[in-house]
C-alpha cells in the first residue's frame, strides 16, 4: 500500500491525479491510499509523517505550496514531495526545499507515470532501514542516511549522517546487510551508498563532500553500478 497525499485546491486537477494514479496502480499492480486537501494550511495542519509520496499545488489559497513545503520539511525531511504546478519557476526553486521532482499543468499521463514510478522508488528506498549493534548498544539507521562504510582490521565504520558507528564485522558482511540498497564497493576497503555520489574525477569518488579512491581492480564493476543507479533514478 503506497500512501499518497494530494494539496491543491483545483477540484478538476485533484480529480485527474486520482485517475491517473488508478489507471497506474491497475497496469502495474499497485495499491494506494490517497488522501486530499484543499490548500496547504490544511495539509500542514496536524501533521503527522504517515505518507510516502506528496503531490502538491503551488499557487493555493491561505498557505501557497511552497511555503507549506517549508513547513512541510520542517516535519518531515525524507518524504518524496513532487510540485505540480503551472509556475516553471516556482517549480525549480522547489529543488531547495528538497522536492524530488515538479510536472507542469496540463498534466499528461505518461509525464505522471514516470514521475510517480521515480517517487514510488525513492519512497521504498528511504523506508528501508539495518539495526546496527555496536560495543555501545543498537542504533536503527536508515539506508539512505548511511553515506559509506569503511573497513579497517577486524572492523566496519558506518559513516552516516549522523555519525559514525563502529562494528566489529567484515566489509562482505556490510554488503548482505545492505544488499539491494543502492551500495557498491569502490575498493577492498569502501562500501559506497550511490545515492550520496556527487562526482567522479580520475579515480576518485566524492561522496558527500568527502574524497574517497578507486582501486583499479573495482573500477569497471563500480561505473557499471553507478549508471545503472542513475540510469533507475531518474526513470
Amino acid at each position: 500500500m503506497i500512501r499518497i497525499a494530494i494539496v491543491e485546491d483545483e477540484i478538476k486537477s485533484v480529480e485527474l491525479l486520482k485517475e491517473y494514479i488508478a489507471r497506474y496502480g491497475k497496469m502495474h499492480g499497485e495499491t494506494f491510499n490517497i488522501a486530499t486537501f484543499n490548500n496547504g494550511l490544511d495539509f500542514i495542519d496536524g501533521y503527522t509523517a504517515n505518507y510516502d509520496v506528496v503531490f502538491m499545488d503551488i499557487m493555493m489559497p491561505h498557505m501557497n505550496g511552497m511555503d507549506a513545503a517549508i513547513k512541510f520539511r520542517e516535519l518531515d525531511k525524507t518524504t518524496c514531495l513532487v510540485f505540480v504546478t503551472t509556475m516553471t519557476q516556482y517549480a525549480i526553486d522547489g529543488y531547495n526545499v528538497g522536492a524530488l521532482d515538479f510536472m507542469i499543468k496540463p498534466i499528461a499521463y505518461f509525464d505522471f507515470a514516470m514521475k510517480l514510478e521515480k517517487a514510488i522508488y525513492f519512497s521504498r528506498r528511504n523506508s528501508r532501514d539495518i539495526c546496527i549493534t555496536t560495543e555501545m548498544g543498537m542504533s536503527r539507521v536508515s539506508f539512505s542516511d548511511i553515506k559509506y562504510v569503511q573497513s579497517e582490521k577486524h572492523y566496519i565504520y558506518f559513516h552516516t549522517t549522523d555519525g559514525i558507528l563502529k562494528k566489529r564485522a567484515s566489509l562482505n558482511d556490510a554488503e548482505v546487510m545492505l544488499d539491494g540498497g543502492g551500495f557498491a564497493r569502490c575498493s577492498h576497503s569502501f562500501l559506497i551508498n550511490l545515492e550520496h555520489v556527487t562526482k567522479i574525477h580520475g579515480n576518485e569518488v566524492t561522496v558527500s563532500g568527502e574524497i574517497i579512491g578507486i582501486s583499479r581492480s573495482k573500477k569497471e564493476e563500480f561505473m557499471n553500478k553507478l549508471t545503472t543507479y542513475l540510469g533507475r533514478s531518474i526513470i
